[in-house]
């Protein structure tokens, strides 16, 4: 039975492998940007990345990633995955926020910076919004994916709050799709005195 919550995490997951991979794309030739622009009419920020756009027969479209996710998880009937209290509401908003400011586009130098970030607020969190599994999981997963998979063996065991939530993400019903699984060993292969 194919039901509206497995549908939005098709749907959010395909539209956030076509971001990334239109992201990369125009990095590499920012001529091209133009081009889109002139046939699709999206919006084209400095960077050379696009901004996705939904368009429906129901009202005007929907631009941006968040708005968009936000507008999908709402016609799912899944309103727990934006939050259930204010606060969780609004750690979710926070790390949809953070995705787009700090992850998306983010220079090599960056990611140390993010992974550091990252592990040390997922010390005592299951998620990102706390113990429940939310969009923000799902979004950030997807952002972050790219530098998870490059990571080796002893990057991840330093990071192994980001690394734990990342294994958990991927494992969760519906969210892995059109990316590959990142293998993440249980057991420590180094010992303290190893790093």
């Amino acid at each position: 039975m194919f039901c509206a919550a497995t549908m939005f995490c098709c749907v959010a997951t395909m539209l956030c492998y076509c971001i990334r991979s239109l992201f990369m794309w125009c990095l590499a030739c920012r001529d091209v940007c133009f081009v889109l622009y002139l046939i699709f009419n999206l919006p084209v920020p400095a960077l050379g990345l696009l901004v996705p756009v939904l368009h429906s027969n129901n009202g005007p479209a929907l631009v941006g990633l968040v708005t968009i996710a936000t507008h999908l998880v709402q016609e799912a009937k899944r309103p727990e995955l934006l939050g259930g209290s204010a606060e969780h509401k609004a750690l979710v908003q926070q790390w949809l926020e953070y995705r787009l400011t700090k992850v998306d586009g983010c220079h090599k130098d960056d990611i140390k910076t993010i992974l550091k970030d990252l592990n040390s607020y997922l010390e005592d969190k299951v998620y990102l919004a706390g113990n429940q599994f939310t969009l923000a999981d799902t979004l950030m997963y997807y952002g972050i994916h790219h530098i998870i998979v490059d990571l080796v063996i002893q990057e991840k065991e330093k990071h192994m709050n980001v690394t734990r939530w990342f294994d958990y993400v991927q494992h969760y019903t519906g969210v892995r799709h059109h990316v590959p699984p990142v293998v993440v060993l249980r057991n420590r292969v180094y010992t303290s005195g190893h790093h």
